[in-house]
């Protein structure tokens, strides 16, 4: 699902329901103002919520909770790269047809 110009998918209780209902909701959104949010939630509940860009260290596992192994070796410096990253690494996405976004996610994925 795309969300333009809205942030409703990362306030609860929108992810916890959209994951209840279709066993996912996995949700990068990022502003004009440069406000970013990754929400991961399965099965009607949160698994992983963080701002993008934040100023805590990902690949410290002990400092952000439920941090997931998806995040291994993605380039936050990156992080709107890095959140489309995270989004398709959960989602399974291995091969990504022709799409403006496509070099965004090679950028920090490596073409993982």
């Amino acid at each position: 699902m795309l969300e333009e110009f809205a942030i409703n998918a990362v306030l609860s209780p929108l992810p916890e329901r959209l994951s209840d209902a279709f066993g996912t909701s996995i949700t990068v959104q990022w502003d004009v103002n440069l406000l970013s949010t990754f929400v991961y939630a399965v099965d009607g509940g949160i698994e992983r919520h963080f701002e993008l860009g934040r100023v805590a260290d990902p690949s410290d596992r002990s400092a952000p909770e439920g941090y997931l192994d998806e995040e291994d070796e993605i380039d936050w410096e990156e992080w709107m790269s890095g959140g489309l990253c995270m989004q398709a690494r959960l989602a399974g996405v291995i091969a990504l047809t022709a799409d403006p976004i496509e070099p965004l996610i090679i950028e920090t994925c490596g073409g993982a």
